[in-house]
């Protein structure tokens, strides 16, 4: 299954897009939205992840959950952009699943409050690439579709493990 993860932002919007069975990197970036008004920049994304649809066919999309901004209006942007993206997948007829960035650090470095570097090092070695993302948005995009991968496996090893003890 194709998984598109993003971490999005109100001037750069990181993207990732990986193929769960292999743990493959398919393609990653960033999406910059500066020097926009904020409903172009609303209109710029929407557009950015539909290409990635058009191009890639998802399944599912995984975006992190944006830290909480001391001020109240970035906050409310943010929302709003996750708003967007999450009607942009809706639309698409698509999973849509949403992460703290401490989940996501707990599932890609084992801990939780691991700064950027140490989610982009991690990423290089859970995908065997010989080269680290160059953009640490990038990165964190595709450190949230690896959340979203591990946490589907887990839940279907605990699944199995339910099924056969319902079955004994």
């Amino acid at each position: 299954m194709i998984i598109l993860g993003v971490d999005p932002g109100l001037n750069t919007t990181g993207y990732g897009i990986l193929e769960d069975k292999e743990l493959k990197l398919l393609e990653c970036g960033i999406w910059s939205l500066e020097n926009l008004k904020f409903t172009d920049k609303l209109r710029e994304l929407s557009s950015r992840v539909r290409e990635v649809f058009l191009r890639y066919s998802p399944k599912r999309m995984v975006i992190e959950e944006p830290f909480h901004a001391r001020n109240p209006r970035l906050t409310l942007e943010m929302g709003k952009l996750v708003g967007a993206l999450t009607l942009t997948g809706v639309e698409e007829g698509v999973e849509v699943e949403v992460y703290s960035t401490l989940q996501v650090k707990e599932a890609v470095t084992g801990y939780g409050r691991a700064d950027k570097n140490q989610v982009r090092e991690m990423v290089k070695r859970i995908l065997k690439l010989e080269d680290i993302p160059s953009s640490l948005d990038a990165s964190d995009a595709v450190g949230v579709a690896i959340c979203s991968i591990l946490h589907h496996q887990w839940r279907e090893k605990i699944d199995r493990v339910l099924e056969r003890e319902i079955d004994t």
